[in-house]
């Protein structure tokens, strides 16, 4: 009975170490406008260089995420994830002291780090008996994470110690996080295919590719519309909706979605991820389109509550559809590519007069997304792995 407790406990501990370290890395997506915006003022970057500093961040998670399982040297989980930390430490402290390209640099390094303990985390949790339930944690833990630190930058640390106070408290949360690196599991022998690949050895399946594409469109149509909902929802409608109000109860939701998304683990992964971006897409247009300030902030909540709901359900449909468990552990890569490619499409859309094509873009990745599940199932029956 002891063993099974101390297994238990020990078990919990890695868990909690896995969360902890991949919501340290996730989160830093999120408070890009907060942390950016503060290197802005104090003249740190330019204008021009502000959305580099976020788009190579983001781009450099997604290397490493999907460079990662083709390096030998990284397969020691926990000697990766210290390694991870310390290159982070670096690049923080580097940070809130560079100018310029420097800047850019640093946040390339330090989105290295992070990539691999978003590797780390995903290559950890596939082998678990409900990978879904400890991805809905790890969200919900990631939306209160994000919470705490953009309140802490805003009403403390941005006004006390300028640009450089939140990259090192990211420092010195990095550094607190080491010792947790000893709870980090080994990683579990690869699973064999059920039948001889058609490409190269660990090479994904169509399936396996056809996921991850509706996982990468998914976040890239609600970073598009998110990312000009302001300028939208002024060009079109009359009702004077502040962002900054409803901000707080944006982050809010995404806590509660990520808890029902917990304790709903067992719902049909498929319908979450095909009926989710179909609702997105009607709660855009609702925002966009009615002009109620009633109906444009009860989408918004149901928006921000599907964003943090759904991708919990994205990890099990991957496992499914490719048992190899090769596409579920490049999630996070998708996940950054959305990141990073969302902006970016969205501000091909928009011309000086009207900025109203990022919605015709957003809902075109989001119907394009609610597709990929039916049509990655519909080749892995076709085809085995």
């Amino acid at each position: 009975m002891r063993a099974q407790r101390a297994a238990g406990a020990h078990k919990t501990a890695q868990r909690i170490a896995l969360i902890l370290l991949a919501a340290s890395a996730g989160s830093m997506p999120s408070l890009q406008p907060l942390i950016v915006g503060s290197l802005l003022d104090a003249g740190h970057v330019s204008l021009h260089q502000l959305g580099h500093v976020a788009a190579i961040e983001a781009l450099s998670m997604a290397a490493a995420v999907l460079l990662a399982p083709s390096l030998p040297l990284l397969r020691d989980f926990g000697r990766t994830a210290a390694m991870a930390l310390l290159v982070m430490i670096a690049a923080n402290v580097a940070t809130g002291f560079s100018h310029g390209g420097a800047v850019i640099a640093c946040r390339a390094v330090a989105g290295l780090g992070e990539g691999l303990l978003l590797w780390i985390f995903v290559g950890a949790i596939t082998r678990e008996p409900d990978p879904g339930r400890i991805f809905a944690v790890y969200v919900t833990v990631l939306a209160a994470w994000g919470f705490l630190l953009s309140s802490l930058i805003s009403h403390w640390l941005a006004p006390a110690l300028g640009p450089r106070g939140p990259y090192l408290a990211f420092a010195a949360i990095n550094i607190a996080l080491l010792p947790f690196c000893r709870f980090v599991p080994a990683p579990a022998p690869p699973l064999p295919s059920p039948s001889p690949p058609d490409g190269p050895r660990g090479a994904l399946p169509p399936a396996g590719l056809v996921g991850l594409g509706g996982v990468a469109l998914f976040l890239c149509g609600i970073m598009a519309f998110w990312s000009y909902a302001v300028p939208l929802i002024r060009e079109t409608t009359s009702t004077g909706l502040a962002m900054e109000t409803v901000v707080p109860f944006v982050i809010g939701v995404h806590i509660l979605g990520g808890l029902v998304a917990a304790l709903t683990s067992r719902f049909p992964p498929v319908l979450a991820c095909t009926l989710g971006p179909l609702a997105l897409t009607l709660c855009m247009a609702a925002v966009v389109l009615v002009d109620s300030l009633a109906v444009q902030y009860l989408a918004l909540l149901l928006f921000s509550f599907l964003w943090m709901f759904v991708p919990p359900f994205q990890l099990p449909l991957l496992l499914a559809i490719d048992p190899t468990a090769r596409a579920a552990a490049s999630i996070a890569g998708g996940h950054l590519i959305g990141l990073a490619a969302g902006p970016f499409l969205a501000s091909l859309a928009v011309t000086r007069a009207s900025a109203q094509g990022v919605l015709i873009v957003a809902a075109a990745c989001l119907i394009a997304a609610a597709s990929m599940p039916l049509l990655a199932l519909a080749l892995a029956r076709r085809r085995p792995f």
